[in-house]
């Protein structure tokens, strides 16, 4: 019998071993938490009769090369059922042909001299709710923070001092514990450029 998977001995196992590893502890603690009726987790697809992974939580995306770009996404977000059917990595990473993808290795590992082989993505929520959380009603988020956050601080204590961004104005709230400021500039996905926030 093989050595069993932990914290501990993670970074001696192999990327999908890995990524295994998380999605069961993200199911655990999705399966975990008490369900908010206005808003609750997805843990079956009733419209689907496909055996793909969904609503299976989504894996990190982890990268072949030597890891120096961390990215923490919001896949949460995605409301769509057919989209959130195909993402079988964070930021649908694993999808080279995505728009996603292609801007995050163009405008943003490109220019720092990196490629999508030096990139550890992941959620701080992996799994999905039945209606999209927004800046607007961050509450579920909130309610469901403790667990997914300690997760998340377990999967980035595998990669110490590697820089950090996020993407999305809910998910880094929830990070900055900031409610009252509004983010005045975000980067502009379409352009690739600083622009000013509009109410």
């Amino acid at each position: 019998m093989g050595k069993e998977i932990n914290w501990e001995n993670l970074m001696e196992f192999s990327a999908e071993e890995r990524q295994d590893f998380i999605v069961d502890e993200a199911t655990e603690i999705r399966d975990d938490l008490k369900n908010n009726k206005e808003n609750p987790i997805v843990t079956s697809s009733p419209k689907s009769k496909s055996s793909s992974k969904y609503p299976q939580p989504i894996p990190p995306y982890i990268g072949s090369g030597e890891i120096k770009l961390i990215i923490i996404g919001q896949d949460p977000t995605v409301g769509s059922i057919a989209t959130r059917k195909k993402i079988n990595t964070t930021l649908m990473l694993d999808d080279k042909n995505a728009e996603l993808t292609k801007y995050i290795e163009k405008q943003i590992c490109k220019p720092l001299g990196l490629s999508l082989a030096n990139v550890y993505a992941t959620n701080l929520f992996k799994y999905f709710y039945a209606h999209r959380p927004t800046s607007k009603n961050v509450d579920i988020l909130k309610s469901h923070l403790e667990p997914n956050l300690k997760l998340l601080k377990d999967e980035l204590k595998q990669y110490p001092n590697v820089p950090i961004i996020t993407l999305g104005r809910p998910v880094l709230r929830l990070l900055t514990n900031d409610d009252e400021n509004e983010l005045k500039t975000y980067w502009d996905h379409p352009k690739g450029n600083p622009s000013n926030s509009r109410k």
